[in-house]
Parts: structure tokens; C-alpha cells; sequence
């Protein structure tokens, strides 16, 4: 079967017009929104971690509340965007894949029974970017897949280099990348 390049150009232009349409789906219905809640949170969690009382109790206070917090914010984005998505029924998927996600991540840290603060926070980050990646190729957005694989490089680089600033490395890097790709996302994808 041959393809005139009339044909193929409009093949190609619908591929375009799809995919920008998927994007501007994405923006519209949140992702942007939430990459900039947690990471935010990311930023603050991280910074308190590194300064704050290395006391278990106090940490699991600060991110306890913290999670709360993107927990509560995530819902509210989600209830605000949710006329704004086309499916009702992705979107409650996707919340469920984040909440057994987050399950999963607590059953590994529990299992695992890491040593050190760095550790739990490397493995959550882990699993966190896992989600990142999964979501990015079920929603076939590439740039979703590489914030995830860029996070995890980046935790991993500071975990093994540059430990005792762990926590600063990834509320800069790890929640810097997560606030800067949602604000890219709302401004070139609308």
C-alpha cells in the first residue's frame, strides 16, 4: 500500500494536533497543579528535614502534617478540575494508583526497615517517581516519564555523593524540578 505524502503530512499533522490537544488535557486537568502542591511540599519537607531534630517522632510529625497537607490540596485540585477532565472514572483511577502507590511505598519502607533518614526519604522518593514515570507512560506524556526518571537520578546522585546534604539537595533539586515542570506546564501547554 503506498502513502502519497499528502496523506502522510496529514497523518502527521493529526498526530500533532492530538497530541496537543492530550497536553493541553493534562494542564487543564491538574497535573501542572499538582507538581507545583508537592513540590512545594518537597521543598519544605526536605528543608526541615535537614535542619530539624533527627528524632523519628519529630519527623513523622512534620511530614506527617505535610502530607496531610498535599493530601487535602491534591483532593481540592482534583474536586476544582474535576468538570474540567473529561472522565470522571480516570480520575478516580488515578487516585487510586496513587493511593496504593503510597501503600506499597509504606510496606517497602516497613519491610525494609531502612537505617538512616536519608534512606526512608530515598526510598519513598523511589517509589513517589515510579508514579511519575507509570503515569507519564499511561497518559503518553513523555515529558511526565522524564520528570520521573530525572528526580530519581538526581536523588540517587545525592544520596550516594553527597549524603549529609541529602535533605537540602532534594527539597532544591527534587522539589525545585517538581514546582519548575508544573510551572512550564501551565505556560507551554496551554
Amino acid at each position: 500500500m503506498e502513502i502519497s505524502p499528502q496523506d502522510a503530512r496529514k497523518s502527521l499533522d493529526d498526530v500533532q494536533r492530538i497530541t496537543e490537544q492530550t497536553r493541553r488535557v493534562l494542564a487543564s486537568g491538574g497535573a501542572p497543579y499538582y507538581l507545583l502542591l508537592w513540590g512545594a511540599i518537597w521543598l519544605v519537607g526536605f528543608t526541615l528535614t535537614q535542619f530539624v531534630d533527627e528524632r523519628a517522632w519529630v519527623l513523622g510529625m512534620v511530614w506527617g502534617v505535610l502530607d496531610l497537607i498535599g493530601a487535602i490540596g491534591s483532593a481540592w485540585i482534583g474536586f476544582r478540575l474535576s468538570q474540567r477532565v473529561r472522565s470522571q472514572i480516570m480520575s478516580v483511577r488515578i487516585g487510586l494508583f496513587w493511593l496504593a502507590l503510597l501503600g506499597y511505598a509504606a510496606l517497602l519502607v516497613f519491610l525494609s526497615r531502612p537505617d538512616s533518614k536519608e534512606l526512608i526519604a530515598l526510598l519513598i522518593v523511589v517509589m513517589a517517581m515510579f508514579g511519575y514515570v507509570a503515569m507519564g507512560l499511561w497518559l503518553n506524556s513523555a515529558v511526565i516519564v522524564w520528570i520521573g526518571l530525572g528526580v530519581t537520578l538526581l536523588s540517587l546522585l545525592g544520596y550516594f555523593f553527597l549524603r549529609d546534604f541529602f535533605s537540602l539537595w532534594m527539597a532544591v533539586l527534587g522539589g525545585g524540578t517538581l514546582m519548575a515542570s508544573g510551572w512550564w506546564m501551565l505556560k507551554a501547554w496551554r
